[in-house]
């Protein structure tokens, strides 16, 4: 039995993804430690793992980037908050190590600080990330705008030149603190943000073709084993009983963005429409909505319970639930609000199981247009959930985890 040492970003968006993979490592008898947000110890500890809590500094630490004026400023919001959590996941890591002498290291994507101290502790040690990856392939273009792949010489010419000017604002954002940590911790420079990436024996994607892109050739050491689904146990549901029509399920970020119009635009489009709108509030307080007859609005409702009873989901374009639709044939709308949900979207549009709406044109009758367009698309999110199922999930993932450890 091996002891494996897992550090999350204080996100329970990055904690749940990974936990059917945690699930089955403590299945395979091995020891797994999380030191993960405070208020989901108890739960951990009860499923049979040795949880603790992070750090008040990094418990409380939230993404500042919702009322960002562009991509570019929005972008540097979110670097310059990982960066600041670097000493912070640092030291953690280290701690944590030294706490429970592990075998190897599971470590978070946004977690910059961390991956430094899994890499100079010369541990095997695993990347995951939960959402898409920031990779500079030449078929792509520059991660985090949304744009459409390029055709075309005029196309790709522009992507090239994106791509450049996007890893320049990575690195002017965030490689100079980078680097020092690496420095400070023994390690090499590096020559651009993004090759933190590199650096891991194994990178853990939580995604799959055909709704990642389909690419020629995949970095070495990147598997892409599908989403993780894993939602928390729900013994304390709201009763869902008297709700005999089909459901949209509507959601909102549970980190604080600002979107409770999307909530509120959906309640309005679908009246009359012969469907009930359930809308979870996420970080927001439900008292904000106004729900009327056809809709109920909730703080939070098991994804388990509620997507069987789906007809389709409206959602800001969060990685978990847009993979939990799809996992479940559900044709979606996104409406992105910013982070990684524009990139969310534009692999809807692109995959064909789904449609997108901007915040810049989002209304009740626009939104019930782009409703009726998605319910059509159901058999591409029937073959998406099919891919998703194919591409191994949990066993896969934990799969690359014992090869790093059986190679050590």
């Amino acid at each position: 039995m091996s002891t494996i040492a897992v550090m999350t970003s204080p996100a329970k968006g990055h904690l749940y993804p990974l936990m059917e993979t945690l699930l089955e490592l403590r299945d395979r008898g091995h020891n797994v430690v999380v030191r993960t947000l405070g208020s989901e110890v108890t739960m951990l500890n009860n499923l049979g793992f040795k949880a603790s809590a992070l750090s008040e500094d990094l418990n409380s630490a939230e993404l500042e980037d919702w009322d960002a004026s562009n991509p570019v400023a929005a972008l540097n919001a979110v670097l310059q908050q990982l960066v600041s959590r670097m000493p912070h996941d640092c030291a953690e890591l280290k701690e944590l190590i030294a706490q429970e002498n592990p075998d190897m290291v599971m470590v978070d994507f946004t977690t910059f600080g961390g991956q430094i101290a899994a890499e100079a502790s010369g541990l095997p040690w695993a990347l995951w990330s939960p959402t898409f990856l920031p990779l500079e392939m030449p078929d792509d273009p520059p991660f985090g705008l949304g744009l459409r792949r390029a055709t075309g010489l005029r196309g790709k010419a522009r992507d090239k030149v994106l791509r450049r000017g996007m890893s320049h604002l990575w690195d002017r954002f965030s490689l100079k603190q980078v680097n020092e940590m690496r420095v400070k911790n023994g390690l090499g420079k590096l020559r651009h943000t993004t090759d933190l990436l590199k650096r891991p024996p194994a990178v853990i994607n939580f995604t799959a073709e055909p709704f990642e892109y389909a690419r020629k050739q995949w970095p070495e050491n990147l598997h892409l084993v599908g989403p993780g689904n894993w939602s928390p146990p729900n013994h304390d549901g709201p009763d869902l009983s008297h709700i005999t029509d089909p459901i949209a399920l509507v959601t909102c970020s549970t980190e604080f963005q600002d979107d409770a119009e999307l909530g509120q635009a959906a309640i309005d489009a679908l009246k009359g429409t012969g469907m009930h709108t359930v809308v979870t509030a996420g970080a927001l307080d439900p008292l904000t909505f106004r729900p009327g007859e056809q809709a109920t609005v909730l703080d939070f409702v098991s994804h388990d319970a509620i997507l069987p009873r789906c007809a389709i989901v409206i959602s800001h374009g969060g990685m978990g639930i847009t993979q939990k639709a799809l996992s479940h044939g559900l044709p979606i709308v996104v409406v992105p609000f910013g982070r990684d949900q524009k990139e969310v979207a534009e692999r809807v549009r692109a995959c064909g199981a789904g449609e997108v709406l901007s915040t810049k044109y989002l209304t009740p009758e626009r939104l019930h247009a782009k409703v009726t367009a998605a319910m059509a698309r159901s058999g591409r999110a029937t073959k998406i959930a099919k891919a998703f199922e194919k591409a191994g999930g949990a066993q896969h993932a934990a799969n690359v985890v014992e090869d790093q450890l059986n190679r050590a």
